[in-house]
């Protein structure tokens, strides 16, 4: 008896010490999706985008809750979403930072960042904040929330 719980203990104490270092490996996960995400929106292609969200998305945000159902309406979304953008003179955007993770169990990330969005001569068109609640899939991290709001309001998740 005292043999099995010396090697229950042992094992307890294996995962134990080994959780936060997968926890770590995932976040960096999650911080490479989201990079990899900012860099494709700039490329205002929509397929490319659209890998990254997860099915159904939710955007909540000043003007209210939308849900997006399926990946027709993600994508519906996007393309007004630009051309919204586009109109108001954008051109490029910032990498997102600072851009703040935590994990906040094996399959939920969230993440809070803000960045720039600029007009083709270099001029601020804005400065915006957004949170991000990520969920992972067997296709990896996808965003399943995007919270949008003043850049003050990021998150420092620690």
């Amino acid at each position: 008896m005292k043999h099995s719980s010396i090697v229950v203990l042992l094992l307890f104490a294996a995962i134990v010490s080994t959780a936060p270092a997968e926890a770590q490996d995932d976040k960096a996960v999650v911080i490479q999706a989201l990079n990899d995400y900012a860099s494709a929106f700039h490329t205002f292609d929509v397929q490319r985008v659209l890998r990254y969200y997860h099915e159904p998305l939710m955007l909540v945000g000043a003007a209210g809750v939308r849900v997006m159902a399926t990946r027709a309406d993600s994508e519906a979304w996007m393309q007004s979403f630009w051309a919204s953008l586009k109109e108001r003179g954008y051109e490029r955007g910032s990498e997102f930072s600072p851009l703040y993770v935590k994990q906040v169990s094996p399959t939920v990330a969230v993440a809070s960042t803000q960045f720039v969005r600029y007009k083709a001569d270099g001029q601020v068109l804005q400065q915006t904040g957004s949170t991000y609640v990520l969920h992972k899939t067997p296709e990896g991290w996808k965003i399943a929330v995007i919270v949008g709001h003043d850049p003050a309001g990021v998150l420092r998740l620690d």
